[in-house]
């Protein structure tokens, strides 16, 4: 057996389909703490106080209806939502979360909130949530020098990708973002542990574990937690994260910010309309005119990685949507919004995408995938293994040795499908 970590998101997921399950109507007697904010308002929360990791329910009960819901706690904005038709009350219902960080101090926090009733109403009230300090598993272990002292290049990229993984996960909408309820992410599997644990490194404290640990065997799938509404990247193309259930035991081989934001972009079910797919991979900071030329009416474009500059994808980007991966030599700046690994989905074929093959650790056929691209190599190369094309399209790049310059070109709607290998030029 393995341990899959599904992050964050999915344990949120998980808490919130207790929250909203259609038996807690506005009468539930879970929201028993009660404060009036006037003009026939009241504010109730599903508790008094919270622990560190723990989500509050907050509901907002009002003799006439609200056309504005001001809130904050803890230094972050609450939003309000309806609930959706169908719960019976006398009252206008507004509920909101507030979700405590593992890492939030122990003390007492203002919950402010006003409100205008569509008549011009002025309504008001305050309350102080208490949290309390959780009581979460410590591990200590001792291990080599390189897993706690990075260098200055690795802390560097660690800092950022944390940076922009709470930016992600601290993402506030105002629109509701799923569908029905929410489902455990694993068949048959209810609980899970080590949320909350912190691991001690050579006598340095690390942060609290974030996620909740699900048992799987390698290759189980894993289902979306929520049906959201469609998604699309700032490309246009539709991105989901790649399940990869490997002997690691992880989800994903990088879990890079950036692989947590597809993950979000997961949950679209909207599929890309197209045929021509161009591929490209190990430009290495040079993209030639040919390739450009070559890649012209494509309804995708697919970057295996080792891209070497950001303007590269903006040309490609030119032409179509691109999906894109990071490689080995992409670790400048602009690259970490780059994920290790990729999903494109068309009509006709879901594709995997990811630079050195090597490091494939899922089942493609039993996750779904009719498609594995990567690159690395420099080799123009494919075959089909388990009914799954494997296919390498070669560097587009500087020339190594005496290896040939490529990109390839798959047209879906032919069968079977039979990479097109375009040779560019030759000079290096």
């Amino acid at each position: 057996m393995q341990r899959i970590p599904i992050r964050f998101l999915q344990f949120l997921a998980v808490a919130c389909a207790v929250l909203f399950a259609p038996a807690a109507d506005a009468n539930s007697a879970a929201l028993q703490r009660k404060i009036k904010c006037g003009q026939g308002a009241e504010l109730r929360m599903s508790s008094p106080d919270s622990s560190q990791g723990s989500l509050l329910l907050v509901e907002l009960r009002s003799a006439k209806p609200l056309k504005q819901i001001k809130a904050g706690w803890a230094g972050k904005e609450v939003l309000f939502w309806k609930p959706e038709a169908g719960v019976k009350s006398r009252f206008f219902l507004y509920r909101a979360l507030l979700g405590v960080d593992l890492e939030q101090a122990a003390g007492k926090y203002d919950l402010a909130l006003a409100a205008d009733t569509q008549s011009g109403e002025k309504i008001g009230c305050n309350a102080a949530v208490a949290v309390r300090a959780g009581h979460f598993a410590t591990e200590s272990l001792q291990v080599e020098k390189q897993f706690v002292e990075p260098s200055p290049e690795q802390l560097q990229r660690a800092q950022a990708e944390q940076k922009q993984l709470r930016e992600i996960f601290g993402r506030v909408t105002p629109e509701r973002m799923w569908h029905g309820k929410f489902r455990v992410p694993l068949d048959g599997v209810s609980a899970g542990k080590n949320f909350g644990k912190r691991r001690i490194l050579n006598g340095h404290p690390g942060s609290p574990h974030g996620g909740l640990d699900l048992p799987a065997a390698t290759g189980t799938p894993v289902s979306r937690a929520i049906r959201a509404p469609r998604k699309s990247g700032s490309d246009g193309a539709r991105h989901r994260a790649a399940p990869p259930l490997g002997a690691n035991g992880r989800q994903g081989s990088g879990e890079s910010a950036a692989d947590c934001e597809l993950a979000r972009n997961r949950m679209s079910s909207d599929k890309m309309h197209a045929r021509r797919i161009g591929l490209i991979s190990d430009t290495h900071g040079l993209l030639r005119d040919e390739a450009l030329l070559a890649l012209r009416g494509s309804d995708l474009i697919i970057h295996a990685g080792d891209v070497g500059k950001p303007e590269i994808l903006d040309a490609l980007k030119a032409l179509a949507p691109v999906v894109a991966v990071r490689g080995n030599v992409d670790q400048a700046d602009w690259a970490a919004t780059l994920p290790s690994a990729a999903v494109a989905e068309t009509e006709a074929a879901t594709f995997y995408v990811l630079h050195n093959l090597q490091q494939l650790d899922l089942d493609p056929k039993a996750a779904g995938f009719h498609v594995v691209v990567s690159g690395h190599t420099h080799k123009p190369k494919h075959a089909t293994r388990g009914d799954v094309l494997y296919l390498n399209p070669g560097s587009a790049g500087p020339r190594r040795f005496d290896l040939p310059v490529t990109i390839a070109r798959l047209d879906l709607g032919q069968r079977p499908w039979k990479p097109e290998f375009l040779h560019l030029s030759e000079k290096r």
